[in-house]
């Protein structure tokens, strides 16, 4: 069974310094019920990833890479992971809210639908209401 390991407040804190240098919002692990992945160079924190869970289907967010390792691979593993402990963890599939990967997103496979498809729950979430704007991609991908 795939899984995503615990991660500590230092990695998370890491997480969140990476996440305010790339300009998206810092709020990671905040959710009741978050699954959260790291990549890590040695014992430095590269990259990461989190799953927001909402009744059964999952919110993907919180996609993030160091600059200095981008187009290597880590931001897919990175959702290749959160995929496999989503499926894992018995969700339906993942949606996604983005301004700025579409084309990332869609080569793995994600779809781009009207942001009025997606689970109610994950629409009421702090991502939808607040912090990303009306004019992000909105995507999804069963599992």
């Amino acid at each position: 069974m795939a899984s995503i390991p615990p991660v500590d407040e230092d990695d998370l804190q890491a997480l969140r310094g990476l996440l305010r240098d790339a300009g998206l919002p810092d709020d990671v692990g905040e959710h009741r019920s978050t699954l959260v992945a790291v990549a890590r160079d040695g014992a430095e924190v590269i990259g990461g990833v989190a799953v927001e869970v909402y009744d059964g289907h999952g919110l993907l967010r919180s996609l993030v890479v160091d600059p200095r390792f981008r187009s290597s691979g880590i931001g897919t593993g990175l959702v290749a992971a959160a995929e496999a402990a989503a499926g894992s963890h018995g969700l339906s599939g993942l949606s996604m809210l983005t301004e700025t990967a579409a084309g990332f997103f869609l080569r793995l496979g994600y779809v781009a639908v009207a942001r009025d498809e997606l689970p109610g729950p994950v629409q009421e979430s702090s991502e939808f209401t607040r912090l990303c704007p009306e004019t992000a991609a909105a995507m999804t991908k069963p599992l």
